[in-house]
């Protein structure tokens, strides 16, 4: 009686725990639809250094390369049944060409080869080579609800000019191979052939396409206002620099003058167009005379500052963009022939340019006799010689 008591109490205690335990429900796998691209190849550059062997994806390539570009597109079905699509691979948005895979089963994958013709791309100069995006897309199947990776970017190719080794849109100096031939060193950016070594006919390449793109901008001329002045005089100097357009693109750029290594000024020139020529006027004060009033102590020989002009341009021969061309010579006051001491030897020109006029009087006028640069020689030169008499640089 004791046993079958204690079998009801249990009954009691658990009935209750056995009765919500929860059901066990049948798992249902849901199948699906979905394709993807897993990778794209533009190929790998390798060559051969001092180092030993180099690589680098295919990130350029050159119009003047006769091998066609090659894109390998994988594409993989992660789905669970057999899938037919379309695959398609751009540069840009532009398609490169469509490929259909047919029946391709659960979990294989297959590659697609894309040949793209890079040669009819025409890089510009003057402006960066352009560059392409390269991806693929595989379509969408039906069903399919995974659709982010069917898309798949996998980097840029720029296509550049036979010789624009650096894509800049010029060939220059700048593009020129520190060495260019030998098997320690065949880097494919000087390869401008293609043909995977780097030797004589790319430096032929290079040498045809020498100046595409680039400038050439010429200061033809430097002339001066004087080139013998005098501290007392009150006008400015001027230096007459022409700059002519010698290269085969409309050019826009600054010219800068100077007297020794100072700056005089700057100005640009606007759209130059080719052949033509320009002539701009720097202006600028008479250069210090050092010892000058006071003599203490003076200068000799006397300073001669150099003249020169510069056009501040990307230039492929960058040797003619400047140009030195003359000195001013800043002298003592009084000293007209320039040697040091104001004495009888200078009293003989002033007498001769007396009275001159630049406009009056032009055939007796002497701009070195003129003191103080008003345009005639009178009075008030005179006193500046009378004052200077016998104080020159060289004079005890």
């Amino acid at each position: 009686m004791l046993a079958f008591m204690s079998v009801l109490l249990l009954s009691a205690v658990f009935s209750p725990i056995i009765s919500a335990s929860p059901k066990i429900s049948r798992i249902e796998v849901q199948e699906i639809h979905d394709v993807a691209v897993i990778n794209v190849d533009r190929g790998t550059f390798v060559w051969s250094t001092w180092l030993g062997p180099s690589m680098r994806v295919r990130d350029f390539t050159y119009t003047s390369w006769q091998k066609p570009f090659d894109i390998n597109v994988t594409v993989e079905n992660e789905g669970d049944f057999v899938e037919t699509f379309n695959v398609t691979a751009y540069n840009n948005t532009s398609p490169i060409g469509t490929q259909t895979v047919t029946d391709l089963a659960p979990g294989e994958n297959v590659t697609l080869n894309f040949i793209w013709d890079h040669r009819s791309v025409a890089a510009s100069p003057r402006v960066p080579a352009p560059v392409f995006v390269i991806a693929a897309n595989a379509s969408v199947v039906p069903s399919e609800t995974d659709t982010i990776d069917n898309t798949y970017v996998d980097g840029t190719v720029q296509v550049r000019h036979p010789g624009d080794s650096n894509g800049d849109g010029r060939v220059d100096e700048n593009d020129f191979p520190p060495q260019y031939m030998g098997d320690y060193d065949q880097n494919p950016r000087w390869d401008f052939d293609g043909n995977g070594v780097v030797g004589l006919p790319d430096i032929v390449i290079l040498a045809k396409n020498w100046g595409w793109g680039a400038g050439d901008i010429v200061v033809t001329n430097v002339t001066l206002s004087a080139t013998e002045v005098y501290p007392t005089w009150t006008k400015p100097l001027h230096i007459n620099i022409t700059v002519k357009n010698e290269g085969d693109f409309t050019e826009t750029f600054t010219v800068k003058a100077y007297y020794s290594s100072v700056t005089v000024g700057t100005q640009n020139v606007i759209n130059l167009t080719v052949g033509a020529s320009t002539t701009l006027t720097f202006t600028f004060a008479i250069p210090l005379l050092p010892g000058y009033p006071d003599n203490a102590p003076a200068a000799w020989p006397y300073p001669n500052y150099i003249i020169k002009a510069e056009a501040m341009l990307l230039d492929i021969h960058p040797d003619d963009n400047i140009l030195i061309n003359g000195s001013v010579v800043v002298k003592w006051p009084g000293d007209i022939d320039g040697d040091g001491h104001i004495n009888i030897q200078d009293l003989v020109p002033f007498a001769k340019a007396w009275n001159g006029h630049i406009v009056d009087n032009p055939s007796r006028y002497n701009p070195q006799a003129d003191f103080d640069m008003n345009g005639e020689i009178d009075l008030r030169d005179l006193v500046k010689l009378a004052k200077n008499w016998y104080k020159g640089p060289l004079d005890p």
